[in-house]
Parts: structure tokens; sequence; C-alpha cells
């Protein structure tokens, strides 16, 4: 039997090194350009109560590269536009015995799309890391892009807000669908 673990070390889009987040930021998000019209606020982000704190490493019109750590966890993401309009995508959840990661992949050009979440079931604090970790990037997202967003980063936000919603006890297995 394979083990969650093996099953994504075997189909993982990006290679191991690529989650090596803990290095040197990428980018300074708390210095960004704002795109926002001057006088516009954006509400306040959530997660004092449990010490949530956001990084983005990667913010650019073909990769999105970023974590998210409290005291629930951790959570890392990555997106990449291909050039043949293409989206990957993965999430991990970074947890005392197990890791979970969640995949999806878009093709834009055919209305397609693959989710896979290993057959993980999601307990509510990784169900509440995915949903403030959507929000903070949504925010950042709006105030360096304003109603520019790429595709790849859109389609985290959108995918990690769907998964924080998932029923109580659901198993994320493999889906495609496709559009007609």
């Amino acid at each position: 039997i394979q083990t969650n673990q093996e099953r994504v070390a075997q189909e993982s889009y990006f290679s191991s090194q690529d989650w090596a987040l803990d290095g040197a930021q990428i980018e300074d998000n708390e210095t960004a350009n704002t795109g926002l019209p001057e006088g516009v606020e954006l509400p306040p982000l959530p997660g004092e109560e449990i010490k949530f704190k956001f990084k983005l490493y990667q913010s650019g019109y073909h990769d999105l590269q970023g974590r998210a750590d409290s005291k629930l966890g951790k959570l890392l993401f990555k997106a990449k536009l291909m050039p043949s309009n293409e989206v990957k995508l993965e999430i991990k959840l970074k947890g005392e015995e197990d890791d979970l990661l969640f995949k999806a992949y878009f093709d834009l050009a055919n209305f397609t799309m693959s989710t896979d979440g290993g057959g993980a079931v999601l307990t509510p604090q990784h169900k509440t890391m995915m949903a403030y970790s959507a929000e903070h990037l949504r925010q950042k997202l709006i105030q360096k892009y304003g109603d520019e967003i790429p595709d790849q980063s859109l389609l985290t936000v959108q995918m990690l807000s769907y998964w924080s919603k998932s029923p109580a006890g659901y198993a994320h297995t493999k889906r495609d669908i496709v559009s007609h």
C-alpha cells in the first residue's frame, strides 16, 4: 500500500528543492506599490488570535510562491503559469506527523481542471490556515496588481478558498473536470 507521502513524492509538479522557502524573501511586499485607488483601504486581515504570519516570496506574471505560519501549523504554496497557458498549483500543509499536498492543474486554453488532495481529510485547523491564507494573498495581490491579477495567482486564491470550505470528513481525491 502506497502512503500519501510516497504518492506525493511521485506525483509532485515541482521538485523538492522548490519547497525550500526558508531562505531570503524575494520580494518585500510590505513596501510594495499599491494598485489601489488613492484613499481606498482594505479591511483588516484575520489571524491575530493564532499569530498568523504570511510571506509572499515571489509574485510575478508567471510564478507565485509563499508561505503562512501560525500556531496551527504551516502552509506553503506555489503556482506557475506555463507557456502553454496551463497553470500548475501546489499547496502543502506541514504537520507534525504527515504533510498534506493538494495539487491542481488548469488548462486555460481547453477549459479543463484536475485536482488531487491525495485522499486527505482536512481538519478545522487546516481549513482555517487555507481560508486565512486566501484572504491574505488576495489582499496582497489587490495591492500589487489592482484588477489585473495574474491567472495563477487568482487560481491560487480561489482554490485555497474552495478547499477551506470542504465538508467535515470529506476525502479529497483526484477529480478531473472538463467544461463543454
